[in-house]
């Protein structure tokens, strides 16, 4: 059996990560986070505290991603070759397990809140979360228009529209209560804005997981790709498939291509990488041309084709 192996980085390399963005963001966020602490402090509103906490959780998160960012530019080394860009998913875990902690948090003391119900100073409340309203309007406008799609300003946009959101609910709130001395009413927008943080902590925290765990994207279909290398002219087959991504954005493929001709092999090469990045955004592949299939036991999945009918069967091993 002949071997030969072929890698490629099509595509690689990209603009540079919109790090000033994530500057202005994360300054505007950190600010606003203060005011809303302190102003949560002096009016002794817990809805403004879990927006000032929130705003905190996502003014870390901010900072996690712009040295994430830093860091995708930093040069592969010999120990670690991929370079650093896998920072950016231990960040995005990171920012997900502190949102389930604030989230936690905030449901006990609005219990204790609705227990014991206390006034709320609504004129200070109203004051400093327009100043976040407007730190958030700003953040947003800046980061959506970064350029950047990766994980964390993915995470940090939506984090800044919920931190709007939670602006104007505590708004809302503080009104209503100046007109109807509903007091029970900031604990329970407090509540609102934490189950509403949950749902994309949740979102954060499995697609974090899932790189870790090496898992193939959910945007990319095995067997759609086994397929499609075998359709290649020239490929019989298609074993040892593994597609999984460093991060966002970056996915690698290896597989085990079966070829009639090994004196195409380089052509065929060529065909299947610009293939994988043109059709599944593949950019880091390789792959081995052998000449006959593997132990079947041996595949985590297999394709091949059945020359009796000329139709291509598939087999999925666990």
């Amino acid at each position: 059996m002949s071997h030969s192996h072929g890698h490629s980085h099509v595509g690689e390399g990209g603009a540079r990560p919109p790090s000033r963005a994530l500057t202005i963001a994360f300054v505007l966020t950190l600010v606003a986070a203060f005011a809303q602490l302190v102003g949560a402090w002096v009016s002794k509103s817990l809805a403004l505290f879990s927006d000032a906490s929130h705003m905190f959780s996502d003014a870390a998160a901010l900072a996690i991603a712009l040295l994430a960012a830093r860091l995708a530019m930093v040069a592969a080394t010999k120990k670690f070759s991929f370079g650093f860009h896998r920072f950016e998913i231990f960040a995005a875990l990171v920012n997900a397990l502190m949102l389930f902690g604030i989230a936690g948090y905030i449901a006990y003391e609005a219990w204790q809140r609705i227990q014991n119900p206390s006034a709320t100073d609504i004129p200070i409340t109203v004051v400093v979360a327009l100043f976040g309203l407007v730190a958030n309007f700003i953040s947003l406008r800046v980061l959506m228009h970064s350029g950047g799609d990766g994980l964390n300003i993915r995470a940090a946009t939506l984090e800044v529209w919920s931190d709007l959101i939670g602006s104007i609910g505590v708004i809302v709130s503080a009104v209503v209560m100046y007109f109807t001395q509903w007091r029970w009413l900031d604990p329970l927008v407090a509540v609102m804005i934490a189950v509403f943080v949950l749902p994309r902590a949740w979102g954060l925290f499995r697609e974090s997981v899932e790189v870790l765990l090496e898992a193939t994207p959910t945007s990319i279909d095995l067997a759609k790709v086994a397929v499609a290398i075998s359709a290649v002219s020239g490929v019989v087959g298609i074993h040892d498939l593994h597609i999984w991504c460093i991060t966002s954005g970056k996915n690698c493929l290896t597989a085990h291509a079966v070829v009639e001709d090994l004196t195409r092999q380089d052509d065929i090469l060529v065909e299947v990488r610009q293939m994988l990045h043109r059709e599944f955004n593949i950019t880091h592949t390789t792959i081995q041309i052998e000449t006959s299939h593997c132990a079947q036991s041996a595949c985590s999945i297999a394709v091949h084709h059945d020359n009796s009918d000329q139709n291509m069967k598939g087999h999925t091993h666990v």
